[in-house]
């Protein structure tokens, strides 16, 4: 995997003992996408065909209408599958990993971040098919509602390692951890 890139985040005589990243898959189905996949493909060709016909003198869209067309197709296009790409793009330089004492998450473009392991640490599964360990804890937010805070990913969660396969098993040795610390 890619251990070189949490050696220098490493306390001496720290080891990993569980490193992953998230799922590589392109499309990844949210609830969001009820909203954003119609409304894109109906701002992309309501926008997009009046911009790209033939300007003509009886047209109601004129020359200078082009631009602004344009950045809404753009706009169009990237909420049908831009952000996809995006996020894939994203998922593909992100790595987790868990240590004796830490959790340590890896982005693009940002140094690693991490979390103490200790008792009072918070972790939950959340997902179907593909899951995703949260680890911290969320508070709610009363003025964004419990599911557009959760679909949002808003909220000060500790770290999220999203969409990885195992888990529950992963959430097992964080628990394992706590417990260790708790009996010494």
């Amino acid at each position: 995997m890619s251990a070189h890139v949490f050696e220098a985040a490493l306390a001496t005589g720290e080891e990993l003992l569980w490193q992953g990243r998230p799922s590589t898959a392109l499309f990844y189905w949210r609830w969001l996408d009820l909203y954003f996949l119609p409304f894109g493909v109906l701002l992309t060709a309501l926008m997009g065909l009046p911009t790209l016909l033939p300007n003509s003198p009886e047209s109601p869209y004129q020359s200078q209408d082009i631009p602004l067309g344009l950045g809404f197709v753009m706009l169009g296009l990237y909420l049908v599958l831009g952000r996809y790409i995006v996020d894939w793009q994203r998922r593909l330089r992100t790595f987790y990993a868990v240590t004796g004492r830490r959790v340590l998450l890896k982005r693009p473009f940002a140094a690693v971040t991490f979390l103490n392991i200790g008792p009072e640490l918070e972790t939950s599964v959340e997902g179907a098919t593909v899951w995703s360990l949260r680890i911290g804890k969320k508070p709610f937010d009363p003025l964004l509602g419990e599911a557009l805070q959760k679909n949002l990913g808003l909220g000060p969660y500790g770290i999220v390692f999203e969409r990885v396969k195992n888990a529950h098993a992963l959430q097992e040795l964080i628990r394992d951890l706590q417990n260790k610390q708790l009996e010494v």
